[in-house]
């Protein structure tokens, strides 16, 4: 096999691998604040400490960032393949591959704005929770209402300023 071709096909693999893995990101996004705070607080507090929705956009950015330089390569590459069949074939690819991370950075977009949207309706549910009084809840709804604040925020910031997600 000519190594232009073999590498390629190493590119469309690493392409393939890297696009799955931030659709996985982009996914985990869209279900982040779905886990309440009150009726699971272990589940939900190991859920967010593993998987931040800071850490998870900074990931998703570095996929994105990743497939288009994967792009980038086969763009390069295509011209050096050795038929006119290979390199339209490629070139071809490189384009579809293009459309896909744009479509991937609009679900990333679309992803925050559900984990947004998320995290309301969680914060919601909790304050008609928390409304019962008392020293206790009012310490705890103050506290998660800095929480949420303080996330929804950082998600305005995202939306407004993707430029500035990757890490």
């Amino acid at each position: 096999m000519d190594p232009v071709a073999a590498e390629v096909e190493k590119v469309k693999n690493d392409f393939q691998e890297t696009y799955n893995q931030t659709l996985k990101h982009i996914d985990s996004i869209q279900e982040y604040g779905k886990t309440s705070r009150i009726t699971n607080p272990s589940e939900a507090e190991e859920a967010e400490k593993k998987e931040s929705l800071p850490r998870l956009n900074g990931l998703a950015q570095d996929g994105l960032n990743m497939l288009q330089s994967l792009q980038f390569n086969l763009d390069l590459l295509a011209l050096q393949l050795p038929s006119v069949d290979d390199v339209d074939k490629a070139q071809s690819l490189a384009q579809s591959w293009k459309t896909q991370i744009q479509s991937l950075r609009l679900s990333l977009r679309n992803a925050n704005l559900q984990a947004k949207a998320n995290m309301r309706k969680a914060a919601q549910q909790e304050r008609e929770l928390l409304l019962g009084g008392g020293e206790e809840s009012t310490t705890r709804r103050r506290n998660l209402q800095y929480v949420v604040l303080h996330l929804m925020c950082f998600l305005c910031f995202l939306i407004c300023h993707p430029e500035h997600c990757s890490i």
